[in-house]
């Protein structure tokens, strides 16, 4: 929306004891084991606006707080926080 990026998608793991992962599809019947871990991201909202024009203030914030990396805040933001 007006110039924003598009939200992130939903995804689903199991990361099984034994090292290996199975991505999970939108509907599964599946059992858990012992050591096995179930990870779930849940789809994020898109931007509005450039994403270039957010305060540096904010982007800090966002990075402090661990909601985007250094990284990622440079690629998105256009900011070098570090």
């Amino acid at each position: 929306m007006d110039g924003g990026a598009p939200g992130g998608k939903a995804w689903a793991v199991i990361r099984r004891a034994d090292g290996t992962e199975e991505t999970v599809p939108s509907k599964i019947v599946t059992r858990l084991f012992a050591g096995d871990r179930f990870v779930l991201a849940t789809a994020g909202g898109g931007g509005r606006g450039d994403p270039r024009a957010r305060p540096a203030l904010l982007v800090a914030d966002d990075v402090a707080n661990g909601k985007v990396t250094s990284t990622e805040a440079c690629e998105a933001y256009g900011q070098n926080i570090s």
